[in-house]
């Protein structure tokens, strides 16, 4: 609405459009320990909202923080188990492809939705996005396995 002043989370959110790459990175730095990931400043943009979003109203539900913790290697998968019934219906998964974001959300059935339809595995979804057969989990992020 035109006319209604923004303030708190909204107006912070607001600011970062306006934010060039150093200014990006002072932000970041004010809200965690780690360097800024080399990402798009578009996707930047986006870790340095949710950051600052997760500081006002909390992290990620256990079932998530769980899902990418075994996605980082520190517990192995069970054998057979879906990756995506370890996530809470809504999550929404998000990978950069050649330039386009792909974003999938977590349906109450376990399915997952991507461009308004429904497809049993985040597998069926890689495979449509890159034309190759891909692990759906890793391509998300959920299935990498570190080391040798």
């Amino acid at each position: 609405m035109a006319g209604v002043r923004k303030n708190g989370i909204e107006a912070k959110l607001v600011e970062l459009e306006a934010m060039g790459i150093s200014a990006l990175r002072d932000r970041w730095a004010e809200l965690s320990d780690a360097p800024l990931p080399q990402v798009p400043v578009r996707l930047q943009r986006r870790l340095i909202a949710y950051r600052i979003q997760e500081r006002r109203y909390g992290g990620l539900p256990l079932t998530l923080r769980k899902a990418v913790m075994e996605s980082e290697g520190h517990s192995a998968r069970k054998q057979g188990q879906n990756a995506t019934s370890e996530l809470s219906p809504g999550t929404c998964l998000i990978r950069e492809w050649r330039g386009k974001t792909i974003s999938v959300v977590v349906a109450e059935d376990g399915s997952v939705e991507w461009e308004a339809e429904k497809f049993r595995s985040l597998s069926e979804i890689a495979r449509m996005v890159t034309g190759t057969r891909w692990s759906g989990p890793r391509f998300f992020g959920l299935g990498q396995k570190h080391g040798g």
